[in-house]
């Protein structure tokens, strides 16, 4: 499904384009809107980071209905906020179409390259329509925003309200306050010991680490009496199994928790060690320290930041190679993510549980 929606946005967007901005309607009426439809294709990591910007704006306008367009492969994050009305998704044939039945005063489209989510935003029936100006689809937008590539995703998407949001309310530096209705439970002789958990995996092949080098990091920690959990998805479950087989002392819950259970199972933990992935931003919502490390993509752009927070990054010539969700082929063998070593993340570790 994501390869065939970027090949039509790739050889439809701009045609697309073109045509709704001859059909749209361009009438302008931003005064108090009261119900709001938020855009969010993409994967877990920037539906998680867009629930800021969503409870910010729904503080600002207690009564105002949240919905959001999403896809099968983020919507759950949407659970974990009260604020969220209704979560559809554009790759149920049913749910796209009742969304698109729907009439809201504000389209705020969080999608900050492709195209198809401007021309979807274009024939919902609003009033304004807010997005990232990065390319032709700023021409089916009423306000355009540029789009900043050294600035946390956070902070950009909270720049998508801002027409509706007082300035105090636009960005108060805590992660949003989100609900977990998991009661996944952990093994009793966890209960008492500090935990800290591992994932190793990534959808993006050239961030994940190498899998001897989370061994040694897995069995340092252990020698000193850390629990370790190794969490993840379904395509995570053969990396993290010979990592077990490895490491005997940790648990291995890859590949059997949804995404509400990954969080109740984080609240428990005292620290993430991850790369730049989905469950890093779970780890960030649900409160706890993350030690991510970064390779590829731009950790100003997309790691959580403050002192309960550190990234290893070499931050060599030509990384950051990733921009807007694409990577080109290394012609340097991944020295971005070879160049980090199991000692470095260990001590890293440590010095974020002190």
């Amino acid at each position: 499904m994501k390869r065939a929606l970027l090949f039509l946005d790739k050889m439809l967007g701009n045609a697309a384009i073109s045509a709704c901005s001859i059909l749209r309607n361009k009438t302008v009426r931003c005064d108090a809107p009261e119900r709001f439809l938020f855009i969010r294709p993409g994967g877990i990591g920037d539906a998680v980071l867009l629930l800021k910007a969503i409870q910010t704006l729904k503080t600002a306008n207690p009564i105002a209905t949240i919905d959001v367009l999403a896809e099968t492969r983020n919507a759950d994050v949407f659970s974990l906020l009260s604020s969220v009305h209704t979560t559809y998704r554009y790759d149920v044939p049913r749910e796209f179409l009742s969304c698109l039945t729907n009439r809201y005063h504000a389209v705020i489209d969080s999608e900050q390259w492709y195209k198809l989510s401007a021309v979807v935003g274009s024939i919902v029936r609003a009033s304004v329509r807010v997005g990232f100006s990065t390319n032709e689809r700023r021409q089916l937008l009423d306000i355009a925003l540029p789009y900043a590539p050294d600035e946390y995703e956070e902070r950009s998407f909270l720049r998508l309200v801002k027409p509706f949001v007082s300035p105090s309310l636009q960005h108060n530096g805590a992660p949003p306050m989100i609900r977990c209705s998991s009661n996944f439970g952990l093994p009793n002789p966890l209960s008492d010991r500090t935990i800290i958990a591992v994932a190793p995996g990534s959808t993006v092949a050239e961030k994940v680490w190498y899998q001897e080098r989370y061994i040694s990091v897995i069995t340092q920690l252990s020698q000193k009496k850390l629990s370790i959990i190794l969490l993840g998805g379904k395509a995570d479950t053969a990396m993290a199994r010979e990592i077990a087989a490895q490491c005997p002392d940790c648990i291995n819950l890859c590949g059997t928790t949804s995404l509400t259970d990954a969080v109740s199972v984080l609240q428990h933990c005292q620290l993430l060690i991850s790369p730049d992935c989905g469950i890093m931003h779970l780890a960030y919502v649900a409160g706890i320290k993350t030690l991510s490390l970064f390779g590829p993509s731009n950790p100003l752009k997309w790691a959580p930041s403050g002192p309960h927070h550190k990234q290893i990054w070499k931050n060599l010539p030509c990384s950051p190679c990733s921009q807007f969700g694409t990577i080109p082929p290394c012609p340097h063998n991944g020295a971005c993510m070879k160049q980090i070593f199991p000692e470095e993340v260990v001590a890293a570790a440590l010095e974020l549980l002190e």
